[in-house]
């Protein structure tokens, strides 16, 4: 993760007989928002925690399995998200919605007007994007 996130080896690291964790806070957002990056056996998830502790908000999460033989692969993959969402090249977005609705992690650049009035809310790592984001 280093080579794609530099500032990442200031990150608090942890490791368990489940796998190795690492976790940082955002220094803008006012929310005390959350970024824990996990890896264990086959799997890495990504927790990105929008909004104070026990509002019920989060974690909102990105997870996959690694694929045999592509680990190295997959890896790098996380990685570039955990970047994409550090540095804002991803936000998270909340639909409306009981059928449609959800979260999902999206490139500012299809924020668009319309579909703007179908969100709940916007989060992003440092607050950039923010619009009616869980406080």
């Amino acid at each position: 993760m280093t080579l794609v996130l530099p500032e990442s080896r200031d990150w608090e690291r942890e490791w368990s007989r489940y796998g190795w964790s690492v976790e940082t806070f955002s220094s803008t957002a006012p929310d005390g928002r959350k970024l824990a990056v996990g890896i264990g056996g086959h799997e890495i998830t990504v927790y990105f925690f929008v909004g104070p502790t026990g509002t019920g908000r989060g974690p909102y999460e990105a997870n996959g399995t690694v694929p045999e033989g592509d680990e190295t692969g997959f890896l790098e993959e996380g990685a570039r998200f955990v970047a994409d969402l550090v540095e804002e090249r991803l936000v998270l977005v909340s639909r409306q919605g009981w059928l449609r609705g959800g979260t999902d992690f999206i490139e500012p650049a299809e924020l668009t007007p319309e579909l703007r009035r179908r969100l709940e809310w916007i989060a992003s790592w440092r607050g950039t994007y923010d619009w009616r984001a869980p406080r």
